[in-house]
């Protein structure tokens, strides 16, 4: 189960919470701000890491299909760290979720969408590192087969890791 704070639930009944998931994210998160160290959050990580910097989340529908599966395209923004690592426009990212982060409630973040509008990935406007990326799909799935977008992602965090 992933639980995030009742506050930073977008249009949600209250309901129980286990945060012990939760503080592990944000002890990982607080401990690459403190050390500057470069941080890849993948799904909740990603939701999380967008609601340090403001965002909130909620619930969505459609975004459940085989994790090993492309899904659909993502958009990436101009200038961006996602842009910088890929050299691309787009790419394409498997879809395994049922929470998002609020395209109407961002916070202090770049984003990156889906064709319907949906928050995949995001990149802090002011972070403590140059590699700081959260991605909402699972990359990981896709570097063996050689989809060279994701193998570039990590990649570019091994890089980033080993220069400090």
């Amino acid at each position: 189960v992933f639980d995030v704070p009742l506050e930073w639930e977008e249009n949600e009944p209250e309901h129980p919470v286990d945060l012990r998931r939760f503080n592990v994210y944000i002890q990982l998160i607080d401990y690459a701000k403190e050390h500057k160290l470069p941080l890849l959050a993948v799904c909740g990580g990603m939701q999380v890491l967008a609601c340090c910097f403001g965002a909130k989340i909620g619930r969505i529908e459609g975004h459940r299909t085989n994790v090993k599966e492309f899904a659909h395209k993502m958009t990436i923004k101009n200038g961006s760290l996602l842009q910088k690592i890929t050299g691309m426009s787009g790419i394409e990212v498997n879809s395994w979720h049922t929470w998002a982060v609020s395209k109407d409630n961002i916070g202090n973040n770049i984003t990156h969408v889906s064709p319907d509008g949906v928050v995949e990935a995001v990149e802090p406007v002011s972070p403590w590192h140059s590699f700081v990326l959260g991605l909402q799909s699972h990359p990981e799935y896709f570097v063996k087969s050689g989809y060279q977008p994701a193998i570039d992602i990590f990649k570019s965090f091994i890089e980033a890791a080993r220069h400090g």
